[in-house]
């Protein structure tokens, strides 16, 4: 029958073997190498495969483009055929193969991590019968050293890498809040579509999907913001997700008012929506979906100094870090919070949540926990209990 596709299989190097100053070397290796020739057939090979794998995602399509392009125009190892489709062949998968093809990514695409490759791969080669190769500890150590290989290189060439992307620290929520209560028009929507993602665990993307005004609102009956969630991870949503924000209770602002303690944070974000309802500014500022994160990003440097930041050298800030700081903050409140953070940021792992909230820089104070006090009560739903915010 066909060969196995295991991690090791080849006598190719291992990832023990290829520390990190090996990849320098390891490129040079086979970028001498003369490229072949991608016939006709093979370009139809390709095509059909695509069409095969169906990926889910514009990125996942991206990762299987380049890993079968590199195969093609380097030839380290006989194609394999599918199990699953009749003539059409796939990529000979061994640790080998997967260090040349990441050492090449290194160089020419500046991913800071192997994530989505690892996720495009196994998937690809799951649905051509092979399951899904890319997993065991020697794969993983050489995950980590992709990674920090990306970040030396990013640090030195002053390159903005995703691994150098930092949160926000509760200074800098302060600081929109405060600029926010004073702002106008344009600049108060991009102050307050700021605090909607941190507070929401909000993408770009998502905020870029708003079609009309009243797609976040108070609800004149339960008191809560809802936000119409019309994307998420650059997917369109057929039917909008209708996420509550629960409101500050009566006792606690009455409370505030007696003992003369400053608004609830959260208080003050409402106040913040009805300023934008009032003065009728428009949030749908940005062009679409699809452009929104780079729309951000070249205004968020306006929203945020660096004295207020106090980046580390080499760091930066974009429009991912308000999705981050969020869910880091709430993570940071909560004992118990997978639970709560889980639902509220769309997470359907543990292992994606870790991601965002495994930051011990970020310094919590009273700013997160009045943000997100509400999560208590989610963290301790009984299981199967509905998410009452969405």
């Amino acid at each position: 029958m066909y060969p196995a596709l295991t991690s090791g299989l080849t006598d190719g190097p291992s990832a023990d073997e290829c520390a990190q100053t090996t990849w320098a070397d390891l490129h040079h290796e086979f970028s001498e190498a003369p490229d072949g020739v991608v016939t006709d057939a093979e370009a139809r090979g390709l095509a059909e495969m695509q069409v095969t794998y169906a990926p889910r995602s514009g990125a996942s399509v991206t990762q299987i483009t380049r890993w079968n392009e590199h195969d093609l125009s380097h030839q380290y190892y006989p194609r394999v055929p599918s199990k699953t489709t009749r003539g059409v062949s796939v990529p000979f998968f061994c640790l080998d193969a997967v260090q040349r093809f990441t050492a090449w990514l290194l160089v020419n695409c500046k991913m800071a991590d192997l994530g989505a490759t690892r996720t495009a791969l196994n998937n690809y080669y799951d649905s051509h019968g092979y399951g899904r190769p890319w997993q065991g500890p020697r794969l993983k150590r050489w995950e980590e050293a992709y990674r920090l290989a990306r970040e030396r290189i990013a640090r030195t060439n002053g390159e903005k890498a995703a691994g150098l992307r930092e949160n926000i620290q509760e200074r800098g929520i302060q600081h929109l809040f405060d600029t926010a209560e004073t702002a106008v028009g344009v600049d108060l929507a991009r102050r307050f579509n700021a605090l909607t993602q941190i507070i929401f665990f909000f993408r770009a993307n998502t905020m870029g999907a708003m079609e009309r005004e009243d797609d976040i609102f108070i609800d004149p009956h339960g008191g809560s913001i809802v936000f119409k969630v019309r994307a998420l991870k650059g997917r369109h949503l057929a039917v909008p997700i209708l996420k509550r924000l629960p409101s500050v209770s009566k006792k606690e602002k009455d409370r505030r008012i007696a003992e003369g303690l400053p608004k609830h944070y959260r208080h003050r974000y409402f106040d913040l929506l009805r300023k934008v309802k009032t003065e009728g500014v428009d949030l749908n500022i940005y062009t679409n979906r699809l452009t929104a994160a780079g729309e951000i990003n070249k205004y968020i440097e306006d929203l945020l100094t660096e004295d207020i930041l106090g980046l580390r050298e080499g760091s930066f800030i974009s429009s991912h870090s308000f999705r981050k700081t969020g869910a880091v903050a709430a993570a940071r409140t909560l004992c118990e919070f997978f639970n709560a953070i889980m639902p509220w940021g769309h997470w359907k792992t543990v292992k994606s949540v870790m991601l965002y909230v495994a930051d011990e820089t970020f310094e919590v104070g009273p700013l997160s926990q009045e943000l997100f006090d509400f999560m208590a009560r989610l963290a301790h739903a009984e299981p199967g209990h509905r998410n009452p915010t969405l």
